[in-house]
């Protein structure tokens, strides 16, 4: 009699080759690679070995790939079979403990193997293994609690407290792994310590923290953060809210396009939590929700998928506590038939084995929001299956460069992409990360402005006197302010660690100390032109329909235009003649207070040459008065023309 495992074990079979078929390396990870390079042979936990930065978010999954690099002395294939090994035990322990029944473990299974986001990120030498792995970990532990009776004893806990313990300490794993999974450990985390509000009770979810809390205490004091460098980048990025949250939006909108299956598994997951109603489940379904808000609200990423794996996989787990076998066979047969058709349909779809892709010339697989299909990107060059007799991967020309430049004299480079090219030019190039995920001094820095910025790639330009500060050893930065700022972060990233100095500035810069030194708008708007006109008039009136490029006109970059009045105004009208096909936003300040703001569309029959507009000054604007005008362009393609502004009808 065949056992009552073995289709379970057919389609474990079936994901473990199909994530080896497709396993891949990003250039992200080989950022992290870089830190285990240094780490190993002696450098520290280092990025550039000179300076210690947290170039990284994952101090677990960095620590356990040093382990095993300490032993290989190879990292790609390393990397790659360590993942497939911690995705291949996530889902096992999935398919074996948490399904009610065969039929919903195998339609969990099936569901894993069709899903883009969940299998493309199996590998990428990226976290999302192990975190997963904790996720299936926590939700095992949390469906295993007990369910309260109310009103439930005040006297005596309601979970016995080494399983308290062992659930805190998965959890604080994995914020470990990635701190942002907070959000979906916390409810859950919150519903133990509700229902267990003894003092050991409370001493028992402590317990389980001590390694979070201890890698927090060794990150302030040995990298002088808390939080890693990634994330200081990712915070001074200058892009308002509502533009990150719209990309936020389109992020899950690219999941809809490209893989459908993860966005309506994950919707599935949440109505059967709450069709159900168990607590638990309930909880569960709580941390996606808060998840996906987070995802949203700080504009996604730009590898497609790579933040929906975790929502899909506790999706996956809610969806199978439904006993399957008791719905009707024809029920099953249209749910297992609706998934397959949809993964089968899917672009570049997981089952199919034959990809062109990795035959053809290599190509930017990038859609018009910014988004990436990662490993249609680099799979030709770091995959499993692109390893050929003789062949060095990554083969990728970043890789190629760093490969070129090591040990060729050269010390000193700045770059945008710095995984492949970091790893492999060694420790003895210093690479200046322009996206700032790397660099301290950057990190803090806003981004330069740009229209068509895209999510993950926010460029800072770099500050007068820096490169030859990282040359010199000594501060040479023309800006007095960001001087100071950048002694204290030499200090800190390059100083003693047991300096009594070091340590003030320490405590110092994590608390504000210094975050009015940075000059906000030199950084953000770094080719911004300034008008000071002598009266209401900037500039002389130009006429409607002069050519754009006509000498005379400003030609504006995304770092726009300010104009500086000699005393504040109350005109009621402003006209001004602007490039006729582009979109503005026209900013009111009273001193250094914003007012007030208004779009300025474009004319709604665009023609060549400058277009007039006559703008009704907003109330507040008028109330308060104004003396300082800055013009941005919305829309539209560089460079953007500007003709002149008049102030009319002075009261």
């Amino acid at each position: 009699m065949p056992s009552p495992r073995l289709p379970r074990l057919l389609l474990l079979a079936l994901f473990a080759v199909v994530i080896t078929q497709r396993a891949w390396l990003s250039d992200d990870a080989y950022i992290t690679f870089r830190t285990v390079d240094n780490f190993i042979n002696g450098y520290g936990l280092t990025w550039n070995t000179a300076e210690r930065v947290q170039a990284y978010t994952h101090p677990l999954w960095m620590l356990l790939l040093s382990g095993l690099y300490a032993l290989t002395r190879e990292i790609h294939l390393t990397s790659l079979l360590f993942s497939l090994a911690v995705s291949l035990a996530a889902v096992t322990l999935f398919a074996l403990r948490l399904p009610r029944s065969q039929t919903a473990a195998l339609f969990g299974l099936l569901a894993l193997t069709l899903s883009k986001a969940y299998v493309d990120f199996a590998t990428s030498g990226l976290e999302n293994p192990l975190a997963n792995l904790l996720l299936v970990l926590f939700a095992l532990q949390l469906l295993r609690l007990p369910t309260p009776s109310f009103p439930s004893a005040q006297d005596a806990p309601l979970t016995p407290y080494p399983q308290l313990t062992l659930l805190s300490l998965t959890a604080s794993l994995g914020l470990l792994t990635r701190l942002d999974l907070a959000l979906v450990f916390a409810p859950g985390l919150l519903y133990a310590w509700w229902h267990n509000r003894t003092r050991r009770g409370l001493y028992a979810l402590a317990l389980g923290q001590i390694p979070l809390l201890a890698w927090e205490a060794f990150s302030l004091f040995y990298y002088g953060f808390p939080l890693p460098n990634t994330f200081y980048a990712k915070l001074n990025t200058g892009i308002p809210q509502a533009e990150l949250t719209y990309q936020g939006f389109l992020y899950l909108l690219n999941a809809l396009e490209f893989d459908p299956l993860t966005p309506l598994l994950i919707l599935t997951g949440l109505a059967v939590a709450l069709y159900r109603r168990n607590p638990r489940e309930l909880l569960i379904a709580g941390g996606v929700l808060l998840y996906l808000a987070y995802v949203v609200r700080i504009g996604g990423d730009f590898m497609a998928g790579r933040f929906l794996a975790a929502p899909l996989l506790l999706s996956v787990v809610l969806i199978t506590r439904l006993d399957f076998d008791r719905l009707p066979p024809a029920t099953n047969l249209l749910l297992f038939g609706l998934i397959l058709a949809l993964g089968l349909r899917t672009p570049h779809a997981t089952l199919a084995f034959d990809d062109p892709t990795l035959r053809q010339p290599p190509q930017e697989h990038v859609d018009p929001r910014g988004i990436s299909d990662e490993r249609l990107n680099y799979a030709p060059f770091t995959g499993l299956l692109a390893l050929r007799r003789g062949q060095q991967l990554p083969s990728h020309v970043w890789a190629w460069q760093g490969r070129r430049d090591a040990g060729k004299g050269r010390t000193l480079i700045a770059k945008f992409a710095i995984g492949f090219y970091g790893f492999e030019a060694g420790p003895g190039i210093h690479v200046i990360d322009q996206l700032a995920l790397a660099d301290p001094l950057l990190a803090r820095l806003p981004a330069a402005r740009d229209l068509n910025w895209r999510i993950g790639h926010f460029i800072r330009p770099l500050p007068d006197g820096y490169l030859k500060s990282l040359q010199t050893g000594q501060n040479r930065l023309k800006d007095p302010q960001l001087a100071q700022l950048y002694d204290a972060l030499r200090l800190i990233t390059r100083g003693p660690l047991l300096s009594r100095t070091r340590l003030l500035e320490i405590w110092k810069i994590n608390t504000g100390h210094y975050d009015q030194l940075i000059d906000f708008d030199r950084y953000r708007y770094p080719d911004m032109l300034r008008l000071t006109p002598s009266g209401d008039t900037a500039r002389t009136p130009t006429p409607p329909g002069t050519p754009q490029d006509a000498p005379g006109n400003l030609l504006l970059t995304a770092s726009g235009l300010e104009i500086v009045f000699p005393a504040a105004s109350r005109a009621p009208v402003i006209a001004l003649t602007l490039s006729s096909d582009d979109a503005y936003l026209l900013r009111y300040f009273r001193g250094p207070q914003l007012i007030a703001e208004q779009r300025i569309p474009p004319p709604e029959y665009p023609e060549d040459g400058l277009a007039l507009h006559t703008l009704n000054v907003p109330p507040a604007a008028l109330q308060t008065g104004y003396d300082r005008l800055r013009l941005f362009p919305l829309q539209g393609a560089e460079p953007f023309a500007f003709g002149h502004l008049t102030l009319t009808g002075e009261p």
